[in-house]
Formats: C-alpha cells, sequence, structure tokens
C-alpha cells in the first residue's frame, strides 16, 4: 500500500511529462508544417503541398499559373492515369515521374516532369511536396539546335584563313569535304596551291584580293570566283572576307564561303532564256511593240518593216496618230488603248489597212504591263496578220472533226492520222500518207498512214529531199505538187523500184508549206493502179494541206479557226450556219429599233444544166461568180451566206420592200447580162430567181426564211429569172 502510494506521483509526474512532450512536439509540428507552407506559397518553381490523402494545401504562383487556381486536389491536375496512380502510391523519400504533356487553362501545351519529396520525418509525416520541372522552352531549344545541326552539317558553308605573312591557306574540313571533295591533307596549304583549283578567269581578282588587302571599316568584303571540284567540275563559291589586323599590320584574312553553283546556273539561264526570248520577238512574224501610258512608241520588231513605209527606228518615239494610218484605224487603235490603261484588261480588236495595192487585215491583242507593285507601266502590242485566213477558201464538212481536234490540243500525231482517215473514204481507193521534214532538214519521215499496209509503211519511212527522189521528195524539194501517174515507168521512183513490184502504181504529192513558205511535210495519195487526179481530187489534196498546215502551226494561226468555222470554202462568203447566226441576231435588234429587215432567197436557175452541159469546175466558176456579183452590189451593211449548192440568202438591214424589190432587180439584171467565160474559151449565161420577204414585229429568222423561201418557190414557178414578194411577182424584163 505504501509502495502504489508512493508510486502514484511518479506516475502523475511522468504523464505530465509526457503530455508536455507530446504538446510541444504537435506545436512543433505545426509549425514545420506552418513554414512548408509558406515556403511552397512563394517557391518560384511550380510546386504544390500534399497531404497523404491527395489533396493540395498548399500552391505556387507558377503552379497556379501551370494548372488553374481551381485545382484543390490530386485529382484535378490533368494527368495521365498511370502517373497519377505512381503518386497515390508513392512512400519513398523521392520520385520523379516520365516527361508528359499538358494543357494550361490558357491553351498553350508545355511538356513537364513531376518529382515527390515525401517527409519521412516523424513532424512532416503525412505531408509531401510535388515539384513541377517545365521542360517546354528546354525541349524547344534542344529542337532547334537539332534543325540548326541537321542544316550546318548538310549545308555547303565553310571557313577560310589565308595567312597572308606565311603565305598559307588553312581551311576547315567541312569547306574542304562539303564544298569540293578535297581531303584533309588540303587543310593547310600553300597561297599557290590554292590558287591552282582557282578558275584561270577569277584568279587575278583573287590574287589582288591577298596581294593588296586592306582593313575593311565598313565590314566584310565579297567576291565570286570558281573552284575546281575533285570530280572536275568548277564550283562558284561566295567569299565573304574580313582582314584581321594587328600592330597596324595585316596578318591574315579570315573568309566565310559557300556555294552558289545554283544561282549561277540558274541567272545563266535567266540570260539565256532572255537573249533567246528577245531573238523570238525580233524574228516574230507578228509585230511586236511597246507604248508608255502616253501612246508613244518605246520599242517595235523589225516585222513593221514589211507593212509600214518608215523605217524601224523612226517609229520609236512617236505617238499612234504620228504613225501615218488612216484616221478610223488611229480612231480604233487609240480608243482600245484607252479601254486598256482604264479597265486593266486585255483587248483584241481587228484593223484593216491599205498599204499600196494591198489590203492587209491585222489581229490586234493589247496587253497591259504593271511593275512590281502593281502599277501599270505600259501596254504591250502584237500585231498578226491574218489576211491569208481571211481569203483562204475552207471546208466544214469533214473538217470539224479537225478543227475540234488542234481546238482541243490534241497530239499531233492523232490529228495527222485523223487526217488520213477523213481523206481515204472520200477517194475510194486513195491511201494517204503524211509526211514531215525531220531534224536534219535533208529528209521526210513517215508520220501519219491509216491505210497504207505494213509493207509500204517500212518502204517509205524515210524519204531524202531531192530534185528526183520520188514523188514526196521531189515535191518537197521544189515546193509544188507533183503526180506520178505510173511508179514503174516514173525516172522519180527510179531508186526504189520495188515499191512497183509491191503493187503501189500511182503517186499524187504535194507540200504543207507555212504561211511563209516554209517547208514542213509532203501528203501523198497512192493507188494500187495508174491514174491521174481530176480536177476535185486535186482541190481535196490542196484543201488537205492547208488543214494539215494549219494544225502544224495552230499556235502561229489561231485566227484562221474562226474563219474555217463562218466561212464557205469556196466562195468566201458566210456559211449558213453563220450567216443564221449573224442575221438572227440583226433582226432581234432591228425587232427592238422597230427597223425594217428585209430577206432575199436566191438560187441559180437550172445550174444542173451548167454542171452537166461544161463540168463542175464550169458550175464552180459560176457560183464564185455570182457570190462576187452580189458583194459589188449589196451594201457594207448587209449580209450574205451561201447556203447551200447554188442557193444563196442576203439579209438588208434596214430596208423595207421597195427598197428590197430595187437590190433584188439589180442583182437579177447583173446576172442575166453578165457571162462567166472558162478556162477553155467557153461562154456561160445564166439567170437567178430571187423570192423576198420583209420582216414581220417580233418574227423569228427561221420564219422569215420560209417565207422568203415560199417566194423564191413563186418566183421558179413563174417560169425563173424573177424576183417575187407577198405583193407581186416581178416579169422578166
Amino acid at each position: 500500500m505504501l509502495f502504489w502510494m508512493s508510486l502514484g506521483p511518479i506516475l502523475l509526474s511522468a504523464a505530465a511529462l509526457a503530455a508536455g512532450w507530446f504538446l510541444q512536439a504537435r506545436q512543433a509540428r505545426r509549425h514545420t508544417l506552418r513554414e512548408l507552407a509558406r515556403f511552397v506559397s512563394q517557391s518560384p518553381d511550380p510546386s504544390c503541398a500534399l497531404h497523404d490523402d491527395g489533396r493540395i494545401i498548399s500552391k505556387s504562383p507558377p503552379f497556379i499559373e501551370l494548372f488553374g487556381s481551381g485545382a484543390v486536389h490530386l485529382d484535378h491536375l490533368p494527368l495521365p492515369s498511370d502517373v497519377m496512380a505512381h503518386l497515390m502510391r508513392q512512400q519513398g523519400a523521392m520520385s520523379q515521374s516520365r516527361t508528359m504533356d499538358i494543357q494550361d487553362p490558357q491553351g498553350r501545351q508545355h511538356i513537364i516532369r513531376l518529382s515527390l519529396y515525401c517527409s519521412v520525418t516523424p513532424a512532416r509525416r503525412g505531408w509531401r511536396v510535388l515539384l513541377v520541372q517545365d521542360l517546354t522552352e528546354q525541349e524547344r531549344l534542344h529542337h532547334e539546335n537539332l534543325r540548326w545541326n541537321t542544316a550546318l552539317n548538310g549545308s555547303r558553308i565553310g571557313l577560310l584563313c589565308f595567312d597572308l605573312t606565311l603565305r598559307r591557306v588553312h581551311a576547315t574540313r567541312q569547306c574542304l569535304n562539303a564544298m569540293l571533295g578535297l581531303g584533309d591533307e588540303w587543310q593547310d596549304i600553300a597561297f599557290d596551291d590554292w590558287l591552282e583549283r582557282v578558275h584561270p578567269d577569277d584568279r587575278g581578282r583573287l590574287e589582288r584580293l591577298l596581294n593588296h588587302a586592306v582593313p575593311h571599316n565598313a565590314g566584310a568584303a565579297s567576291t565570286e570566283y570558281r573552284l575546281k571540284h575533285e570530280d572536275g567540275h568548277w564550283e562558284w563559291i561566295e567569299q565573304r572576307s574580313q582582314v584581321i589586323s594587328r600592330d597596324r599590320h595585316t596578318h591574315e584574312i579570315v573568309a566565310l564561303c559557300h556555294v552558289i553553283t545554283p544561282r549561277k546556273l540558274a541567272e545563266q539561264e535567266i540570260r539565256r532564256r532572255e537573249q533567246e526570248f528577245r531573238m523570238l520577238v525580233e524574228n516574230s512574224a507578228d509585230i511586236i511593240s511597246r507604248y508608255d501610258l502616253d501612246l508613244r512608241c518605246q520599242y517595235i520588231n523589225r516585222s513593221v518593216t514589211r507593212y509600214s513605209p518608215l523605217a524601224r527606228d523612226e517609229h520609236i518615239g512617236k505617238k499612234i496618230h504620228e504613225k501615218g494610218w488612216p484616221d478610223n484605224v488611229t480612231r480604233q487603235v487609240v480608243e482600245a488603248c484607252r479601254e486598256v490603261i482604264r479597265e486593266h484588261e486585255q483587248r483584241t480588236i481587228e484593223i484593216q489597212l491599205s498599204i499600196g495595192d494591198h489590203q492587209y487585215f491585222f489581229e490586234s491583242r493589247i496587253f497591259p504591263e504593271f511593275d512590281s507593285h502593281g502599277q501599270l507601266t505600259s501596254l504591250l502590242c502584237i500585231d498578226r496578220e491574218i489576211t491569208e485566213a481571211r481569203q483562204a477558201n475552207r471546208l466544214l464538212a469533214d473538217e470539224n472533226a479537225i478543227m475540234e481536234m488542234i481546238a482541243d490540243n490534241r497530239p499531233i500525231e492523232e490529228t495527222l492520222q485523223q487526217i488520213c482517215r477523213m481523206v481515204e473514204p472520200q477517194l475510194g481507193q486513195a491511201m494517204c500518207t503524211i509526211m514531215l521534214v525531220d531534224e536534219s532538214a535533208h529528209d521526210l519521215r513517215m508520220a501519219a498512214s491509216a491505210a497504207l499496209p505494213t509493207e509500204y509503211r517500212d518502204l517509205l519511212a524515210r524519204a531524202p529531199i531531192g530534185a528526183e527522189t520520188g514523188a514526196c521528195g521531189t515535191a518537197a524539194f521544189w515546193k509544188r505538187t507533183v503526180i506520178v501517174n505510173d511508179i514503174e515507168h516514173s525516172p522519180l521512183w527510179s531508186h526504189l523500184p520495188q515499191l512497183a513490184r509491191a503493187g503501189l502504181r500511182s503517186c499524187w504529192s504535194t507540200p504543207v508549206l507555212a504561211a511563209d513558205r516554209t517547208l514542213l511535210g509532203t501528203i501523198a495519195l497512192y493507188y494500187r493502179e495508174p491514174r491521174n487526179p481530176n480536177a476535185e481530187e486535186l482541190r481535196l489534196l490542196y484543201r488537205i494541206s492547208h488543214i494539215t498546215a494549219i494544225a502544224l502551226q495552230r499556235n502561229l494561226h489561231e485566227s484562221q479557226l474562226y474563219q474555217m468555222a463562218t466561212r464557205d470554202g469556196m466562195t468566201g462568203l458566210l456559211n449558213r450556219r453563220h450567216f443564221v447566226d449573224l442575221a438572227g441576231r440583226e433582226l432581234k435588234q432591228a425587232s427592238r429599233d422597230r427597223q425594217p429587215d428585209a430577206v432575199l432567197m436566191m438560187d441559180l436557175d437550172r445550174f444542173k444544166t451548167i454542171n452537166d452541159t461544161y463540168g463542175h469546175a464550169a458550175g464552180d466558176m459560176v457560183i464564185i461568180h455570182f457570190a462576187k456579183l452580189c458583194q459589188s452590189i449589196l451594201r457594207s451593211t448587209d449580209f450574205i451566206g451561201r447556203m447551200g449548192g447554188e442557193e444563196f440568202c442576203a439579209l438588208l438591214p434596214g430596208s423595207d420592200l421597195a427598197e428590197a424589190r430595187h437590190i433584188a432587180e439589180r442583182i437579177r439584171l447583173a446576172t442575166e447580162n453578165d457571162e462567166v467565160v472558162t478556162p477553155e474559151g467557153a461562154r456561160i449565161r445564166y439567170q437567178v430567181s430571187i423570192g423576198i420577204a420583209c420582216s414581220e414585229d417580233g418574227e423569228a429568222m427561221e420564219s422569215l426564211l420560209k417565207r422568203a423561201d415560199r417566194q423564191l418557190y413563186a418566183a421558179k414557178k413563174a417560169g425563173r429569172n424573177r424576183v417575187a414578194d407577198s405583193a407581186a411577182v416581178s416579169e422578166n424584163l
């Protein structure tokens, strides 16, 4: 009892000591944790203090900027699930995560790595510090360095040091290997050895740089020269040199070099192309000129001398109205130029010039020219003569397919093959071939042949151009048509007797010529029997020759395509389709303006009798004669077209019935009183019947033509050689 009584105070003292120690430890722990939270909140690095259960107790400002102020628990951080699980399981003193990509509240991407520090001391147990390393800038610099290193390793840049005292050249390995393909033995060489590799034309310039080097206050001096590569070719080098001086004496030149061969070759190519372009412009068949914005001539090529009485140099400095052109042409060109200046868009006009006894038609294209800032500086004019296109005869029926192929820019081989296929059905047993001048200009080569058997194509694959070298070679040599009616007995084919033995007996060949009579090739028709061509066969051969020339020169004769689609090949008049189109538009305009229009439907009387009596060639002469007669009587505002065969139609804008009767009677009388004389001396007289119809308000062109056709029928029925209209039928005077 006494023992327990004496033990009580001891136990009370121990309990008091334990309680005091516990309170002291608790206060110390709280103080430590407050200091830790304060340290974290003031940390310049992204960090936070974590409780064991994942709560975020304290955050640094960079941490808030990276993850946002709303993150109060570890689960709120945008971390991958595997990283989150690793952090929650962490028990050791320190752990570091892998790198990962996150997005901050502002949408910016970051690359981070996490480090978790856990306390193992009793005072800090239950608290952890999460430190975030932002590696974004470090990774960016790392990738930039990689790109720079890759670029430098792949570039052809090197460093040279010219020691002016020892007369030695020191070069980096990069300079020698990447630039010139040289080995390490060239890293330290004498001046003379280095100069030996310099191109002879550039050696003097580099020697002067080395022998007369002076400091450059304005910076590095630049020079360009050629060095011989190890494999034997020349490399252009641009060298930027800096003179290094010590004690007022020049000791060395440090130079940064890089290869500029591609640039120099590009510059040479540009100069070559500019020279070629100047030659093309200067020798172009088109008139090419440039005018300033005051329409004063700055340049004109030599082609102008073919059409202008002024010397070429006299055009320079003159305005358009000072060139001596007719007033109407001057006004037309000036107005088009002013439209281009005003609208900044290309204009195309057609002009007609009378020079001496000749009439010339030109298609003039006017283009605006701009500087690098988009400001209009001048006008470029290209004048192309289209006289031949205007005057040439055209075929329409079988040629439309060829024209479409040319317009579609189809391969020339396909176009030529189609021409052969087009000709052969029209000429029965003919076998068509097209041969082109080869690069040597001494031979012809086979370009197309549809029906010619393979054994013949092999024999005719090539033909020399000469005075007596087969029909094609001779036609090409003399630039005229050659007819061989019997190959077996012709001296032109003595060099190729196996052709006759193979079964080809006759050949007609005509040259294919450009507008300037440059030889392009030949077209030939072969037959298995001896024969001569008739007039129609020759005419077709000539026309096919023209079509082939157009196909071969489609870029030089664009305007001829339109001509062929709108004109009658024999007379040069409008064809039916184009006449109906133009007349229909005129009729609509006249209806809007409430103006009268009249149509004359004309048909040559008993034309079949003319063909049967005098032949088709004489019939063609009659048709051409009548077309010219109508053109001489009709006004410039009237339209006339060949509707087919011996039928013609004319539209008289602004003409009433009385005026139409007067014009029709003039045509009828002129036809009756004139005659056609054939080459054989035959005199052919012929007559025409004419039907008249005047337009009614709102009437369509088809209706007007039908009414005129009915009046033509009435004139025929009344005895021919008459003019008939809805009011009366003129009597034959």
